[in-house]
């Protein structure tokens, strides 16, 4: 599996949230970008 990029800028410096907001190292709910700050849904 690849490294995740951020959808707007092309980061790979993203982040993922489970479901209650909460960082998370394998349960990736919503995707955050470290370097512009989107955020999306996965």
């Amino acid at each position: 599996m690849g490294r995740l990029k951020c959808d707007e800028c092309g980061s790979a410096n993203v982040v993922c949230y489970g479901e209650n907001d909460e960082y998370t190292g394998e349960e990736c709910e919503i995707m955050e970008c470290e370097d512009c700050g989107y955020r999306t849904d996965i």
